[in-house]
């Protein structure tokens, strides 16, 4: 059996009471105070103190650059941006060309700002692109395709940018006239399967924004280098040369004057005609 511990005789503690209020009272009232303080610091004042705001755009348009207040923000459409809140003017441009501008005021997020950031969307769907503007878009895109049509083959992990859907987008918001001739003109310069299928997913936008564009004159040989079993037609002399130009606005060629397209490769298929098409 254990022994009994006689434990000495202490003082209870009593808490006094502070200006009248009980003890458990005021301790209450301070751990609610102390609770507010914290949800206080963790979900208001971040958002009292920074000028912080963020911003995304939904632009229609493709290559597009944005700029706020005269500063380039970036060209990244439908990325977020980090900027201030408040009031700014917002810049859109292809290359010096602005095709559309607007004012809009940010809103200023007070609460829950530390953990969760408020984005605001501007959309731009309107645009006035004059003839520069327009002159830009089939010059960069002539050049595009002129590059990029002497890169032959691509590794798995990188991909060439979408040189005809981007341009097939702005020219159906554009109303581009020479589309067709942009068209053929790229698609003298196609080259390898990845530029073929951008090619034809283009088609397939003008067709979406009820626009023809002709291609008659090759479209039987592409699909044969592309998709079917070989060339097994040889095009004139008039149809598969395209004559190329460097005046004005249009895009240089170095050391080429005149494209071949389509010439007798009877038994060859994909990807041994990947550079086909084009002969300097």
């Amino acid at each position: 059996m254990r022994k009994k511990i006689d434990l000495p005789d202490v003082e209870p503690v009593e808490l006094r009471s502070l200006f009248g209020i009980r003890p458990g009272v005021y301790i209450s009232v301070l751990a609610l105070l102390a609770i507010l303080a914290i949800l206080f610091i963790l979900f208001v004042l971040p958002g009292l103190v920074s000028k912080t705001a963020y911003v995304r755009f939904d632009i229609a348009a493709k290559n597009v650059a944005i700029y706020e207040d005269g500063r380039y923000l970036g060209s990244s459409n439908g990325s977020v941006y980090e900027t201030t809140w408040g009031k700014h003017v917002y810049s859109f441009r292809i290359g010096d060309h602005e095709i559309a501008s607007c004012e809009t005021t940010l809103p200023r997020s007070v609460f829950f700002s530390l953990f969760h950031h408020r984005v605001t969307t501007i959309s731009v769907t309107e645009f006035n692109a004059d003839d520069n503007a327009i002159s830009f878009i089939e010059s960069e895109f002539r050049g595009n395709v002129v590059a990029w049509s002497r890169v032959y083959e691509h590794e798995e992990k990188y991909h060439i940018p979408p040189i005809f859907s981007d341009y097939a987008t702005n020219a159906s918001l554009f109303s581009i006239r020479d589309a067709s001739e942009d068209m053929r003109f790229g698609a003298l310069h196609i080259t390898s399967r990845e530029l073929y299928d951008d090619f034809i997913n283009a088609i397939g936008i003008f067709g979406e924004n009820g626009i023809a564009i002709d291609t008659s004159s090759y479209m039987d040989t592409l699909r044969e280098l592309y998709e079917g079993d070989g060339v097994t037609v040889t095009l004139t002399p008039d149809a598969n040369t395209y004559a190329g130009t460097d005046e004005g606005d249009m895009v240089s060629f170095p050391a080429l004057r005149s494209v071949t397209y389509g010439e007798s490769l009877s038994d060859a298929t994909y990807p041994a005609t990947n550079n086909a098409p084009v002969s300097c």
